[in-house]
């Protein structure tokens, strides 16, 4: 594959360039425990009460130091699973969750802080792990890049992040980390929703947005295409 100086990523973002998202780290933790009639509960170790526990403590947890730009991470417990039917005392229980983090923080130390928090009792393996990506507002084509889309607001363009990922996350690694802006006619706050929708204007104005940048790109001297460094 040819070198690759630069790159876009279409997800929405209302025409407005952005230049970095959170990384995700998605965990999976599980509890184990012994099974019993739901008569005769003393005979059993509920897993799912040892979850409980679990879910107490990941509630007042924080990932780490909040980012200048990307502000506080994130923790949510997206999924729960546990127990067979109503007359048995369950031994096993899982949940997942789902941390959203920036540049300043590292994966392995969220996890093996919750890990410590958890205890014993609990199992935690890694789902996804993805990095943060956040580019030089002060690369020379990022600005290029801010003038075009500046006709499109109101207010003067300044740096921007969102809080979900990318694909981003897996081809800047794979690129050698090249400049990157996060820029599409969608909605930021309709993504996943029932009724997502995308505006007829934002899609002709994405249309021309791009075409001026790749234009741009092809008539600049090949001095400015740089790393994102």
């Amino acid at each position: 594959m040819p070198e690759v100086g630069a790159l876009i990523v279409g997800e929405p973002t209302a025409n407005y360039p952005v230049i970095g998202h959170k990384g995700a780290l998605w965990l999976r933790c599980e509890t184990r425990g012994k099974t019993a009639h739901g008569a005769m509960p003393e005979l059993g170790i509920n897993a799912i009460y040892l979850a409980a526990d679990a879910l107490g403590k990941i509630q007042h947890f924080s990932p780490g130091a909040p980012h200048p730009l990307m502000k506080q991470p994130t923790l949510n417990v997206g999924r729960i699973e546990g127990g067979l039917n109503i007359n048995s005392v369950p031994d096993r229980t899982r949940f997942d969750v789902d941390i959203r983090s920036a540049p300043n923080l590292q994966h392995a130390t969220i996890r093996e802080r919750l890990t410590t928090l958890l205890g014993e009792s609990v199992t935690v393996s890694t789902l996804v792990d993805l990095p943060a990506v956040l580019s030089r507002e002060d690369h020379a084509w990022i600005k290029q890049v801010y003038q075009r889309c500046q006709p499109l607001h109101a207010e003067p363009i300044a740096p921007r992040v969102v809080p979900y990922f990318t694909d981003a996350s897996l081809l800047l690694p794979a690129l050698g980390d090249p400049p990157c802006i996060i820029l599409g006619p969608g909605e930021p706050s309709m993504a996943h929703q029932t009724d997502e929708y995308c505006l007829l204007s934002r899609l002709a104005e994405a249309e021309q947005l791009y075409g001026d940048i790749i234009r741009d790109w092809m008539a600049s001297p090949p001095a400015t295409k740089v790393k994102n460094e």
